[in-house]
C-alpha cells in the first residue's frame, strides 16, 4: 500500500474552490482517473464509500451528509485521495467518513446502533504538523481499514471518521457490536494505538454509541475501554 502512495504522490490535488457542498470538483476526478501504465488494479477485500459532512444549522443533520464516491481497488483509493482536500484543509465542523459500502456513518444505521467507537482527540496545534498530524493520522487509519490490518477482527469494523473541530480534532473507528466482543474491541484499539504511534499520555478510549445518544449535555463520556 505504501508503495502505491509513492507511485501517486506526484499527482496534483484538484478540488473545488467552493468546499461548502463538496470537498472536490466532481468534474475533476473519476475512479478511472489513474496513470496509463496501470493496466491491472488490485482489489480490496471490501468495497468502501467516502462521505462528507458539512455543518449547516439550517438543515437537518442527515441533509448535511453527502455520499461522495465508492471504490474497491487500491488504485481507485489513491486516485480519489489525491483529488480531495486534506482534513486539515476542511472548514470547522466538517467530517470525512470512510465506511464499508451500504453502511451510513450515523448511529441510527442498523449496522452501527449496537456498536461503538475508538476515539482519539488531536490538539488543533498539531492539525497541520507534517508528522503525526491530522492528515498523517487520517491516512494511516484509512490504510489500516482498507488494508484489513486488524488481525482477523476486520468484520467488527464498519468505518472511520475524521472530524475537524475548533478545540480538538477527532479521529474514530466505528465497530458494529459491543456484545461479547471484548477481545476484538481491545485488539482493534491496541492495533490502532500502534499504527498511530500514540505516546503513553495520549488517550484512546472506546465509547458505546448508545451512551452518546443518551448524552444530554457536553460532558465527556467515560470510556468503556482504554488502551
Amino acid at each position: 500500500m505504501k508503495q502505491g502512495r509513492r507511485h501517486y504522490e506526484t499527482r496534483s490535488r484538484k478540488y473545488s474552490a467552493d468546499s461548502s457542498s463538496s470537498p472536490y470538483s466532481s468534474a475533476s476526478v473519476s475512479p478511472a482517473d489513474s496513470p496509463r501504465d496501470l493496466t491491472v488494479k488490485h482489489p480490496l477485500e471490501n468495497e468502501w464509500t467516502l462521505w462528507y459532512y458539512n455543518y449547516d444549522p439550517t438543515n437537518a443533520w442527515e441533509e448535511n451528509l453527502k455520499e461522495i464516491i465508492s471504490f474497491n481497488t487500491v488504485e481507485d483509493f489513491w486516485s480519489i485521495y489525491n483529488h480531495i482536500q486534506l482534513p486539515s484543509e476542511l472548514s470547522d465542523k466538517c467530517d470525512y467518513c470512510l465506511f464499508k459500502r451500504g453502511i451510513k456513518p450515523m448511529w441510527e444505521d442498523i449496522s452501527n446502533c449496537n456498536g461503538g467507537r475508538w476515539l482519539y482527540g488531536l490538539p488543533i496545534n498539531r492539525r497541520k504538523a507534517p508528522e503525526a498530524g491530522l492528515d498523517a493520522h487520517w491516512l494511516e487509519v484509512m490504510m489500516s481499514l482498507i488494508g484489513e490490518a486488524f488481525d482477523g477482527f476486520g468484520d467488527l469494523i464498519n468505518g472511520a471518521v475524521v472530524s475537524v473541530r475548533g478545540k480538538s480534532d477527532k479521529i474514530s473507528i466505528w465497530l458494529k457490536s459491543t456484545y461479547d466482543e471484548d477481545d476484538g474491541i481491545r485488539c482493534v484499539g491496541t492495533i490502532l494505538r500502534g499504527r498511530l504511534g500514540l505516546k503513553r499520555d495520549e488517550g484512546l478510549g472506546f465509547e458505546e454509541h448508545r451512551d452518546n445518544q443518551r448524552r444530554v449535555n457536553s460532558l465527556a463520556i467515560r470510556p468503556k475501554y482504554q488502551v
